[in-house]
């Protein structure tokens, strides 16, 4: 929905931003879920060790600086967000459909590899594979209202504040290794003003989703998903 939205939105008329001051936006990842793992086999220490190595030695192609994964509700299941995919614009369709290649191929490089040399991993399965790559950032539309990284930083509050977020800085980098996360902490939020919503070229057009009116940096926090539902 929210790609078809800014399409519109953009078709309409609507000014934007893209990526950074270049054009270039954050790498895209094919998420998965592994199951039939042994937790008791590895450590998050071993696994990282190995997993550079793997890098070296071109075992992997993936320039991700770790293996990111998160634990599940069955123990024996993780779910692994540690393809990148740089390189490639969500905003071209051919590029974009290299990037769905790209992204499954490193799955299956990143399966392979556990399979063969990561304790715990030896009978593992394909639990489950992201229809689509994901795209962490691509269009900003112009509103009559744009947040900043200062909002970020001094847990900016507003009258028309119509959603609220506590999600980090999360960027990763465009070229290859590296993800830069600024933590707020679990007490405090910021707000996303009514202003963000509302397009600022196009009457009664209001956006929603990673779309709004933001700056770059704090598109990083506010593109999730718990705050694209309650914006």
């Amino acid at each position: 929905m929210l790609p078809v939205m800014v399409i519109f939105s953009v078709a309409a008329g609507c000014q934007y931003d893209v990526g950074d001051e270049n054009g270039v936006c954050q790498p895209m990842t094919t998420c998965f879920k592994l199951s039939h793992i042994d937790p008791s086999k590895f450590t998050n220490e071993m696994i990282q060790t190995l997993f550079l190595k793997a890098q070296a030695d071109g075992t992997i192609s993936t320039c991700r600086e770790d293996l990111l994964r998160f634990g599940y509700y069955d123990a024996d299941v993780i779910h692994f967000n540690s393809t990148c995919v740089i390189g490639k614009s969500p905003l071209d369709a051919v590029e974009h459909s290299e990037a769905e290649i790209e992204g499954r191929k490193q799955v299956r490089e990143i399966i392979r590899w556990l399979r063969s040399s990561v304790p715990g991993f030896e009978h593992c399965r394909l639990h489950s594979l992201a229809a689509q790559i994901g795209v962490r950032e691509s269009r900003r539309i112009k509103g009559i209202r744009t947040i900043t990284k200062e909002d970020f930083l001094n847990r900016s509050k507003f009258p028309d504040g119509i959603a609220r977020c506590n999600y980090p800085m999360d960027i990763h980098s465009s070229t290859g290794a590296g993800t830069q996360n600024i933590f707020m902490g679990m007490t405090d939020f910021f707000e996303i003003p009514y202003g963000c919503l509302v397009a600022a070229d196009v009457d009664n057009l209001l956006l929603a989703g990673r779309i709004i009116s933001t700056s770059r940096e704090i598109n990083a926090s506010i593109r999730v998903m718990p705050v694209a539902c309650s914006t």
